[in-house]
């Protein structure tokens, strides 16, 4: 018993004196007009004497509210139980105010029951009584549901697993559970915790109601609410009248203090004013118009001003009358008008400031067992001032668009899916935190406002929200605005998502949704390094578009000026497969081709020059995000010195930096008679890209990414490889051969793809190769190994890796094209890294059988060199291709890579 800690101070009190002379001595500011005293226990026992303590809360002004700021280690559940013999007539809440939950407070009251027969009888509890009309009751669990109570009428432990077990999200102002906690007290606010975790909601209230008082409780409580009062004043009367102790309740200011029927009234006033069809008159009920003091016939305008400004004179002090009459009101708009009137949630109450403390400082509170609360990106729109949120937007009209990411409830845009912060590296600070706008082109409505970029800081404590970033928008002449935006840690893209905000529709019908998923969380921020820039790529109205990124500027472009360059770039690799088998790079074939690229290189350049940041030009390592199907910009191509003549020699500087490189500027790049390969962006950076992965929902991918203490891949422990029917057997057979002088382990040869998930099982490989054929099978991509095709649907984990292989393997995808966007062959690539794949290397050539094994083999020769080296694989794969280019293998130049270039051998 927490009375027992206090020794002899106020030991000749009853309960209701001790009750009294504890709040004396805890609330520092008795004279607060709100009538909500913020309580803080004092030391225990408290300095100030009983006597004086009771005295001071005797001769004090009534206190409608006693707010607990901390229980000071005390049992919550007994402080909530004293301390409201200490009023009364009000009620005793704990303050929560994070998640800032907004609140809907809706009458009719919607009120929450699983489906089960202890809930089936609160629902008979109102039947006959004038509270009746002034209740809905909702079945959540089931489907999405929304409710200003939820009931749980059953014990704490068996209240988290029915909220854990829910199949849809629950929205609800307040959840109450009814029949006591039955665990240790120590564990009481942190299961509660839970349920505030997992349940939208701005307040969790834990009483002890007996089975057969549940009904009586029930009919008091909606009472009690019903004349306006405070739903932990009306907890606490249901309490008194059923002779029961006073509920433990958590929840947020704005719960505890807006929640009544008077709020909800002004609320429903201001609606009616707002609503769009404001004009319809309205026949209101006798005894509405009489209890409300309103006409009986009015426009919802004119009765919505009325209701708006009488509410605070209502004296709600009957059940039956102004709540009924306000209901009855509600229900006679919507018949005539035929649509709901959308009350607003409340978002806005201030706490009081503190006053000055009488006595010695409270001593500090215990540590909270806190849940892990979930971070999400969220947006909403304001005026030009900054200070009023506006619940929608009109056309042509500009307005400031507030981004930062925090728990998901309030007002406004909220992303479907959260930052996962699970493995966030411990850091005193938190994290700095680059948002990203680009407004994208939306029923051939252009891009009209600024692309920007903002830095916010995400603190430490995952409760709590970021700072924000602010936004100019200038809203388009119709439809709706659209936007992308991206969040950053050091110019490395953490999520893509796509904002829509129709003209003139509340924000409900706004949408915030990921685009890819470029990381499974934070856990890598720890590891990986910061890139010089990066582009996200896409295509918006049927355009391409895309949006860069670098530390001191952001851009927007829809790159329709090199779409001749793209498709000549794949036009010059196609030759690359109608060269001999063994090619050097002084061949003249190979410089023709290295000329051509080097023509529609130097035109992209000039737009990337044009168009994008400019600290690209310098940048060393870029990042490449895909965030729609297809959306496919060859930066490894780009070439930034001269164009050469068609008669170009090949470059001396090139060859010799292939060979070592050096990074060291090419004395020739202003000479037009040669072409300098090593001047390709492909041979010069390091070029991460991250595919499109179109996933069947949020959750269902394992990517294999770097993590602390985890950050290295050993491609070559063993292999599996398979081929198409069409690659020739001896191709084949070198092809295993090449592969088996780079592993540690065997090779194993899978002749079809009923085989593989087999062979993943058994073998575990580290390195899949595949010598695939693409084709479309009823419209699906497929690839073909053996004689069977494989759709790009069907490729699940199984075909990947086994559930214990972390990381996951590297796969050598080659055959056909896989990156350019005239061909099919591409989401393979994505659907591999959402399988758990590592690294996923191709080549953007086909690769006939006669070029595979020389491919093969320098490519996992210089792996094998640098195996162990702790080398990053964004740094081994330039290698690599600078070696392989320099050996005469032209098919270096269009091997890509896509994956985390931060994964070290």
């Amino acid at each position: 018993m927490s009375r027992y800690r206090f020794g002899v101070w106020g030991i000749k009190l009853d309960d209701d004196a001790f009750a009294e002379a504890l709040a004396g001595a805890g609330v520092a500011n008795l004279y607060n007009p709100s009538g909500i005293a913020e309580f803080h226990v004092p030391r225990v026992p408290p300095e100030l004497s009983v006597e004086d303590a009771l005295q001071r809360w005797q001769s004090s002004q009534p206190v409608r509210q006693l707010e607990v700021v901390d229980a000071g280690g005390l049992d919550p559940l007994w402080l909530a139980a004293t301390l409201a013999r200490a009023v009364p007539h009000g009620g005793v809440h704990f303050r929560r105010d994070e998640p800032d939950v907004s609140v809907a407070w809706q009458w009719p009251l919607r009120i929450g029951l699983f489906a089960d027969d202890r809930a089936s009888e609160l629902r008979t509890a109102l039947t006959g009584r004038s509270t009746s009309r002034l209740v809905e009751f909702v079945e959540v669990g089931k489907e999405p549901a929304e409710c200003e109570l939820l009931l749980i009428p059953c014990n704490l432990r068996a209240a988290v697993q029915r909220v854990l077990a829910a199949a849809a999200p629950i929205t609800a102002d307040c959840t109450i559970v009814l029949g006591g906690p039955k665990v240790d007290s120590e564990r009481v606010e942190a299961l509660l915790a839970v349920i505030r975790g997992e349940v939208r909601t701005a307040g969790v209230a834990l009483g002890s109601v007996p089975k057969s008082a549940r009904q009586e409780w029930l009919r008091v409580l909606i009472e009690h609410l019903s004349h306006s009062e405070t739903i932990d004043t009306a907890l606490c009367a249901a309490a008194r009248a059923t002779e029961i102790a006073a509920p433990l309740m958590y929840c947020s200011r704005k719960l505890a203090e807006l929640a009544t029927l008077r709020h909800f009234a002004e609320r429903l006033g201001t609606a009616m004013k707002n609503a769009r069809r404001r004009e319809v008159s309205v026949d209101v009920d006798a005894h509405a118009s009489s209890q409300l003091r309103v006409p009986q016939t009015a426009s919802v305008e004119d009765l919505g001003g009325m209701l708006e400004s009488m509410a605070p004179s209502y004296d709600y002090q009957y059940e039956s009358g102004d709540a009924t009459a306000i209901v009855e009101t509600r229900e006679a708009v919507e018949r005539s008008t035929l649509e709901r009137i959308e009350v607003p949630r409340m978002t806005r109450s201030m706490p009081p400031a503190p006053g000055p403390m009488t006595f010695e400082l409270p001593m500090p509170a215990a540590v909270e067992a806190k849940v892990e609360t979930e971070r999400f990106l969220r947006a909403s729109f304001f005026d030009q001032t900054k200070a009023i949120r506006l619940p929608m937007i009109a056309a042509d009209t500009p307005y400031f668009l507030r981004v930062h990411i925090g728990p998901p409830e309030g007002p406004g845009a909220v992303a479907n899916v959260a930052l996962d912060e699970s493995q966030l590296p411990a850091s005193p600070t938190g994290h700095e935190l680059t948002i990203a706008l680009f407004e994208l082109r939306e029923d051939d409505h252009a891009p009209a406002s600024p692309p920007a970029r903002a830095t916010v800081h995400l603190p430490p404590e995952k409760d709590r929200p970021s700072t924000y970033a602010w936004f100019p928008i200038l809203a388009p002449q119709s439809g709706a605005f659209a936007a992308r935006i991206v969040v950053l840690h050091q110019t490395r893209v953490l999520q893509t998502l796509l904002f829509r905000a129709p003209l003139h529709e509340l924000e409900t019908a706004f949408t915030l949704t990921q685009e890819n998923v470029i990381h499974p969380g934070f856990d890598i921020l720890g590891t990986r390094r910061a890139f010089d820039a990066a582009l996200v790529v896409n295509k918006a109205g049927g355009k391409s578009a895309v949006m860069g990124i670098t530390a001191k500027s952001v851009t927007y472009n829809e790159p329709e000026g090199i779409t001749d360059a793209i498709e000549a770039i794949a036009n010059a690799i196609t030759e690359l497969t109608k060269l001999p088998d063994k090619v050097k790079l002084t061949d003249p074939a190979v410089i023709k081709v290295l000329i051509s690229l080097a023509h529609d290189g130097h035109l992209i350049s000039d737009w990337i020059a044009q168009k994008l940041p400019p600290e690209l030009a310098t940048a060393e390592r870029i990042q490449i995000v895909e965030a729609r199907p297809g959306a496919f910009l060859p930066l490894e191509f780009v070439y930034p010195s001269f164009a050469p003549n068609d008669d170009a020699k090949l470059c001396p500087h090139g060859k010799d930096e292939l060979a070592e490189a050096r990074k060291t500027k090419c004395p020739n790049e202003r000479d037009r008679k040669f072409v300098c390969p090593s001047v390709f962006w492909g041979f010069s950076r390091v070029i991460e890209r991250w595919p499109h992965m179109d996933l069947e929902d949020n959750f269902n991918y394992r990517l294999s990414v770097p993590k602390p203490n985890h950050t290295t891949i050993d491609p070559l422990q063993t292999a599996i490889l398979g081929a198409s029917k069409r690659v020739a057997p001896a191709d084949v057979a070198s092809a295993k051969k090449a592969v088996k002088a780079a592993v540690k382990s065997n090779v194993h040869v899978v002749p079809t793809w009923n085989d593989w998930p087999d062979a993943i099982r058994t073998h575990s490989p580290s390195l899949l190769v595949l010598f695939p054929h693409s084709e479309e099978k009823d419209g699906k991509q497929a690839l073909e190994v053996g004689e069977k095709f494989l759709k790009v649907g069907v490729l699940e984990d199984d075909y990947v890796r086994t559930e214990e292989s972390d990381p996951g393997p590297l796969v050598l995808l080659l055959g056909c094209s896989t990156q350019l966007p005239r061909v099919a062959f591409h989401n393979f690539v994505g659907r591999f890294r959402e399988k758990g794949a590592s690294i996923v290397v191709g080549t953007l050539s086909i690769i006939r059988g006669r070029h595979a094994t020389r491919f093969v083999k320098e490519f996992l020769d210089v792996l094998k060199k640098k195996s162990g080296t702790n080398t990053p694989f964004g740094e081994v794969l330039l290698e690599t291709k600078q070696t392989m280019l320099a050996a005469g293998d032209p098919f270096a130049l269009t091997v890509v890579a896509y994956g985390d270039a931060d994964w070290r051998l």
